[in-house]
Order: structure tokens, then C-alpha cells, then sequence
């Protein structure tokens, strides 16, 4: 199903690349938030250590349904309700609380509307 294919990406791409098994770590059943603040804090204490969540997010909502009563348990409605700054990005960012109809450049024009600058993937 959907929900594993990251996980059978990583497993088939690790035979072809084993170094991947250095570097990428899959944890179940733990709090996100705190599992990035605990990564990010180890080590030493003058290394830049960057941690990365991956969230299987809803392709039409930033934030998904954080602000409903569903989906409890589901990662991406989690986050936005722990964190009042991404609760208010995703508002800000959706333009709207429903998934409606945007178009491909809508997200990149919302980022625009309100000052920000949009860096397309072949400048980073």
C-alpha cells in the first residue's frame, strides 16, 4: 500500500547503494518532535548536525486536517497541532481550512503573495 512505499524505496535503493544503511534511520512508533529535537541535539556540541523529518503529507492541504477532529494519530495533523507556527503558516498557505481545486504554480504565487521568495529545486 501507499503507506510503505518509502520504506520499499529505501530497502531496493539500499542493494544498489549501501551506504544509505549509514545514513538513514526509520523509527516506529515514536513522537516525531521529540525524536528530531533529540537527534539534532546529540553529538558534538559544535557540529551542525541537520535533521529531517519526512512527512507523507496531503498533496491539496498543507497541514491536512490538523484543525479537525479526525486523524488523531496521523503524523502531519500532529505536527500542525503542536506547532502554532506551522498551524499558521498552513492556514496562511492554503489560503482556506477545505482542499479546493489550485492550481500547479499556487503554492509558489501564496508564498509570493505574502513577501517570500520561491527557490526552484535546480538553484539549491
Amino acid at each position: 500500500e501507499n503507506h510503505n512505499c518509502f520504506v520499499e524505496a529505501a530497502a531496493a535503493h539500499s542493494k544498489l547503494c549501501p551506504v544509505l544503511k549509514d545514513v538513514l534511520q526509520i523509527r516506529q512508533n515514536v513522537d516525531t518532535l521529540e525524536l528530531a529535537h533529540q537527534l539534532a541535539r546529540s553529538g558534538n556540541a559544535d557540529a551542525v548536525l541537520k535533521v529531517g523529518i519526512l512527512n507523507g503529507a496531503n498533496r491539496k492541504l498543507c497541514g491536512n486536517h490538523w484543525f479537525q477532529s479526525g486523524a488523531r494519530f496521523a503524523i502531519d495533523e500532529n505536527l500542525h497541532r503542536r506547532s502554532a507556527s506551522m498551524a499558521r503558516a498552513s492556514l496562511l498557505l492554503n489560503l482556506d481550512t477545505e482542499p479546493r481545486p489550485r492550481r500547479p504554480s499556487q503554492l509558489a504565487d501564496t508564498v509570493r503573495l505574502f513577501g517570500g521568495t520561491v527557490v526552484g529545486e535546480a538553484e539549491l
